[in-house]
């Protein structure tokens, strides 16, 4: 028997179909109308598709510094009010990991880093390892609302 994909099957077949931007432009798009709060712009569409073809976190000068020459009359200030845009709606995630400001697409499992002081390398940490910890501190009476947590020390090269 097929393994069934670890997604419902309905939102399978949208990304076959449709390609991952698009699906989340449908979802964005579905949440603009039940909120009422902004639009997708050509823009915002634009800075979705640059932050997933990205395995990085991405500054808003990089956003602005990649998308300048296909968007001319790009700003870096409209850069700084689609993020905003963006991350109000809960398509992206914003996150301040020491050299300032980073955004990224929200992934379904909560992610968070170990940020090394010296070499400024970010590493992954699972969540698996800190999710007992985020239970016990929910069975506390405490509701997480953003599950992020950036751990700062030295990595192994840098001890």
């Amino acid at each position: 028997m097929a393994e069934k994909p670890p997604i419902p099957y309905t939102i399978y077949k949208l990304i076959l179909h449709n390609g991952v931007i698009n699906l989340l432009i449908l979802i964005f798009n579905a949440k603009i109308r039940i909120m009422s709060v902004i639009r997708m712009t050509h823009q915002r569409k634009k800075i979705l598709e640059a932050m997933h073809s990205s395995h990085e976190h991405l500054t808003a000068e990089m956003l602005y510094d990649n998308l300048k020459t296909e968007i001319p009359d790009l700003s870096l200030s409209t850069i700084y009010r689609s993020l905003k845009a963006l991350a109000d709606s809960g398509l992206i995630s914003v996150s301040d990991l020491g050299d300032g400001l980073v955004f990224e697409l929200l992934k379904d499992i909560p992610h968070h880093h170990l940020i090394c002081l010296e070499c400024h390398s970010i590493q992954p940490l699972d969540h698996r390892l800190v999710q007992p910890l985020f239970n016990q501190i929910q069975a506390q009476g405490f509701n997480i609302t953003t599950a992020h947590l950036c751990l700062y020390g030295y990595c192994s090269s840098c001890q």
